[in-house]
């Protein structure tokens, strides 16, 4: 699956739990679907399929490519790779070493492991997020077989969230809800992806609305929630 998936934020899974609640409304777990049913079998069971799903396909954030210049760019990263005239540099540490390395000095492309979660986070909808947590690092990390990369970098982060490092790849409008400040130049550079942006957003809110007019069945003020967790990574 590796080789097959250019970008890794595009991979998942979906699990399906069958929960048995007793009459005292105790919750016992019956069993685990790994490709557990996306039918419908009622108007209810629609909706909340559908916003699931919706839900999910914004929370991985799949971006539309080009298949032949997509093509085109791993040949010419193989041949650099074969006349090692590659410009990608070797990850500089492992993960025993990261596990010593401060938060602070962290590389671009680790930071991108905390952006890209982050980012999942702030577009994740009715989903809610179980890993990374607070904790992490001593609470669940010990019940993996062995430390992962991300793994040890989301640990990290949950440890001490230190907004600044990011400073440099917020936009604005987020900048400025966490207290960070930024520069003209971020300013006219965040300006320039909202814009790009915007009809995506539009078709995003769309999709949305859309979804919660189709509610009927459900009281106003109450929604599914769903859990996801960026593990294995």
């Amino acid at each position: 699956m590796n080789a097959a998936c250019n970008g890794r934020a595009a991979c998942f899974e979906l699990f399906g739990f069958d929960v048995l609640l007793d009459k005292a409304l105790k919750p016992w777990l019956i069993e685990v679907n790994v490709a557990c049913s996306l039918a419908s079998s009622s108007p209810l069971d629609k909706w909340i399929k559908n916003m699931l799903m919706t839900d999910l396909f914004h929370l991985i954030g799949l971006v539309p490519f080009h298949k032949k210049a997509l093509a085109d760019d791993a040949e010419e990263k193989r041949r650099s790779r074969l006349l090692r005239a590659a410009t990608e540099p070797l990850k500089r540490r492992n993960v025993f070493e990261l596990q010593e390395t401060p938060i602070a000095a962290l590389d671009n492309a680790d930071l991108g492991v905390i952006m890209q979660a982050e980012d999942e986070l702030r577009r994740c909808g009715h989903w809610c997020r179980v890993l990374p947590c607070d904790g992490m690092g001593d609470r669940y990390l010990p019940l993996f077989e062995f430390p992962r990369y991300r793994n040890t970098i989301l640990a990290k982060w949950m440890a001490s969230q230190d907004w600044a490092l990011l400073e440099p790849h917020l936009d604005v409008s987020i900048a400025e809800r966490l207290g960070v400040s930024t520069s003209p130049r971020q300013a006219a550079a965040s300006a320039c992806r909202t814009t790009t942006r915007s009809s995506e957003l539009e078709t995003a809110l769309a999709t949305r609305q859309s979804l919660v007019a189709r509610r009927p069945l459900l009281k106003a003020n109450t929604a599914p929630e769903f859990a996801f967790a960026c593990v294995g990574r």
